[in-house]
Formats: C-alpha cells, structure tokens, sequence
C-alpha cells in the first residue's frame, strides 16, 4: 500500500471515529460505521467519495449543511494522520 493511501485510510479511521461521535453513534454501531469508511479512498485531503457519503450521512440524521464543517475536519485529519503515521514510523512500509 502506498504511503498516500495509508494516510487517507487512517485519515478515514480519524474521520469515521470523530463523525460516529457527531452523529450519536455509539459502541458496535459506531465501531461498524468506522470499519464502513477505512477504504483507502484516492490519496487527496479531500476525499469527494468519502464527502458524498459524510454529507448524505448527516443530511440523513437530520443534520443539514455539515458540508463545510466535514470538509475542514477532513482536510485536517488528513494532516493529522500523515504527523501520524510519520511519529509512529509507519510512513515507509509499503
């Protein structure tokens, strides 16, 4: 797995962890719908799959225009992960 992958699937974890906690999500549902988003995605900061399915997941839970809010917390965990991963030495490992 490529490094830009591994950053987007942790991104991904960081991300379904803080949206689980977001939309009330607790225990074994949280833990699924976490496990639903570690797909890799494309690599980018912004994920717009990942966006697509955020955005439809708060529109569902009654939780209108997050879109903005989604995509900042995104981009930032995409930081975060890459500090990371980098920290914890798993930046080489392919």
């Amino acid at each position: 797995m490529s490094h830009a992958a591994r950053v987007a699937k942790h991104r991904n974890k960081l991300m379904g962890e803080w949206a689980a906690a977001a939309l009330r999500l607790s225990g074994s549902k949280a833990r699924g719908y976490v496990d639903s988003l570690l797909t890799p995605g494309d690599g980018s900061p912004e994920d717009l799959p990942l966006l697509g399915k955020l955005d439809s997941d708060f529109a569902a839970a009654g939780i209108p225009d997050f879109r903005e809010i989604v995509r900042f917390k995104m981009r930032s965990l995409f930081e975060a992960a890459q500090y990371q991963l980098v920290r914890d030495g798993r930046s080489a490992r392919c």
